[in-house]
């Protein structure tokens, strides 16, 4: 007799006896509510009711148990019979793949490659023979001695194909386990932050090479760390006059906007901070996607340095760019409002000018109407939120006239004409800095404040000295992650002057404007459902149905809203911060050809930017 047909015997039989068990407890039931006074003859009180059963209230009661213990009890049945033949089918499979795995490559050979024969033994069982013989071992239910050697041999040969084969796969097919980091050859950014005593010690000066280390690794500080470096370095810069008088050799230094990562790239070309001199011009933040970091590396390395290292004030370190650029929203994120008000306290203390050797003028922007002689600049309070208008807003916003080169003194030029694209200050001409530079003594003014494709523009020659009269330097590279342009500094040992050049470097990938990466997907999740919603509409409204239709056509504004919206946020990634959030929507998308940006193009999309944006501010 098989085990199926046992099992089958086991259950009718053990069903049997639950029945009568079910039969005899209703019966029981009925007795102990039945009349007390009929219980003397009990067999024929049981005779009666088993009679009568079908015909009583509770009847339909017993045949629902009994037929629900029926199929319980077959369910229990065939589940049985089927894990028996499952342990069957199994044991078939694992005898089978325990042959068949010998199959498997070698070690010295590649994942994808296969042996058509197993390893040779005595009998030289091949493929279709060792299927023949284990099938044939089932069938007959015969226990083969040698068979069972052989599976035991074969066994330990298929666990170090195994081991091999897993090796092969994963270097040949690169294969990972979704619990693993894909680019795990990059570290962690350091969990740890930065504490005053870590960075300062026991001394006045901080440990520069352990902030840089800790900022280059994406590593940040703790709120009371980094309020204690803006802090030093603000007592230092406000004891300093609005215009610095610097000897030479010095290292002149110009737009860096949140370019940390470049910055350490110039460092390299310019040497180190504590045997070079170096004058920064300006605009350290707001653009790039690491502001916080070179703000607080700078100013660490001027307390450091404080009679070597020296930072003048740029249009961008004012509350009114840093709320409608970047700033302000980065240091929300890494530090919190705290640290960004004590910045906009430091910016407000730095210099506005600096006289190299009594022959370079150094600002951020270029010369304002107002000012005639150096001395003047003296006299201005700096400790301000720059205005709209007057000598320190020139002195931060102005620009060459796009005919300086082309101009003339003999010829009749205003010298300071409206600067329409900025929205406030002036275009300095040819004659106004040739006047400016006769009057003063001066060689040279050295400015910032405008991109340049080659990092450097030296704009023309005055007709005494044959010297450049006015030099652009632009020292953030690939501006914006579009310009493509080259970063430069310019160092000046008293007679010559020397520019060096330098390419961007890969930095940690930021999406635009701080954007999580959930965030950034919003508007595409939000297109597609507002599409699957605007189909079902059309293919279930009816024409005669007005409201229904006009339920549809303000879906159909909805999908193309976020659709535009999907738009900005692709455009965003080919533009990088070009565009601050609030401009993304005015731009042209016949100007962006993905990945193909020139410099001239990531001009015309920027253009909108160089304007003050104080309404923006006056709004916020």
């Amino acid at each position: 007799m098989s085990f199926s047909s046992a099992v089958v015997d086991a259950l009718i039989s053990y069903t049997n006896f639950s029945f009568f068990s079910i039969d005899f407890i209703l019966i029981q039931l009925k007795l102990s509510t039945s009349n007390p006074s009929t219980h003397g003859n009990e067999s024929d009180i049981v005779s009666s009711t088993i009679a009568t059963k079908l015909h009583s209230s509770t009847d339909w009661i017993i045949i629902v148990i009994v037929v629900m213990m029926v199929i319980i009890f077959v369910s229990v049945a065939g589940f049985l019979v089927y894990r028996y033949h499952a342990n069957q089918r199994r044991y078939l499979r694992t005898l089978t793949r325990s042959i068949y795995d010998t199959l498997q490559p070698s070690s010295d050979t590649t994942a994808g490659s296969f042996l058509q024969t197993a390893p040779t033994n005595d009998k030289g069982f091949d493929r279709t023979s060792t299927s023949e013989f284990v099938f044939n071992e089932y069938n007959n239910k015969e226990r083969n001695i040698y068979a069972r050697v052989h599976i035991r041999k074969m066994k330990k040969y298929q666990q170090a194909k195994k081991n091999s084969i897993r090796t092969t796969i994963k270097h040949e097919k690169q294969i990972y386990s979704n619990t693993e980091r894909v680019m795990n050859h990059i570290p962690y950014p350091p969990a740890h932050l930065l504490t005053v005593k870590e960075i300062f010690g026991t001394s006045d000066k901080p440990n520069l090479s352990l902030l840089l280390q800790h900022l280059e690794a994406e590593g940040r500080l703790q709120l009371d760390a980094a309020l204690t470096i803006m802090i030093r370095g603000r007592e230092l810069t406000a004891r300093e006059p609005n215009m610095l008088e610097i000897s030479t050799p010095v290292t002149i230094v110009g737009d860096i906007h949140g370019q940390f990562f470049d910055m350490l790239k110039m460092f390299e070309k310019g040497g180190d901070v504590a045997s070079n001199r170096y004058l920064f011009l300006g605009d350290y933040v707001d653009r790039g996607q690491f502001s916080v970091e070179v703000v607080l590396y700078l100013w660490a390395v001027k307390i450091a340095h404080p009679d070597t290292f020296f930072l003048l004030r740029g249009n961008h370190e004012c509350r009114n760019l840093t709320v409608y650029f970047t700033f302000k929203d980065e240091c929300l994120l890494k530090l919190g409002d705290v640290f960004y008000e004590e910045c906009m306290k430091s910016f407000d203390c730095l210099p506005i000018a600096a006289l190299v050797q009594s022959q370079l003028f150094c600002i951020h922007g270029c010369l304002s109407p107002e000012i005639r002689q150096i001395r003047e600049i003296t006299d201005l309070d700096r400790a301000m939120e720059p205005p709209t208008k007057g000598p320190l807003c020139d002195i931060l916003w102005a620009d060459p006239t796009d005919s300086y080169d082309n101009e003339k003194l003999d010829q009749r030029y205003e010298m300071f004409t409206h600067n329409g694209p900025r929205g406030c200050s002036y275009n300095v001409s040819y004659k106004a800095i040739c006047k400016f530079l006769d009057d003063n003594d001066l060689l040279c003014v050295i400015r910032a404040h405008q991109v340049q494709s080659a990092g450097c523009k030296m704009y023309k020659k005055h007709e005494k000295t044959l010297f450049p009269t006015l030099v652009t330097i632009f020292s953030a590279p690939n501006y914006c992650e579009v310009y493509k342009n080259r970063g430069a500094i310019l160092r000046y040992d008293g007679s010559v002057m020397h520019v060096f050049q330098y390419k961007w470097v890969k930095h940690p990938y930021v999406l635009p404007n701080f954007l999580d990466a959930f965030r950034w997907s919003i508007p595409f999740v939000l297109e597609k459902v507002t599409d699957m919603l605007l189909a079902v509409l059309k293919y279930c409204s009816d024409e005669n149905d007005s409201r229904l239709s006009r339920r549809t056509q303000i879906i159909e504004k909805i999908v193309h809203y976020y659709a535009s919206l999907s738009d900005e946020a692709e455009q965003s990634l080919v533009l990088g911060n070009v565009l601050p959030p609030t401009s993304v929507r005015s731009t042209d998308s016949r100007l962006v050809n993905k990945g193909q940006i020139d410099f001239h193009t990531a001009q015309k999309i920027d253009h909108a930017n160089e304007h003050i944006p104080y309404n923006q501010y006056r709004r916020k």
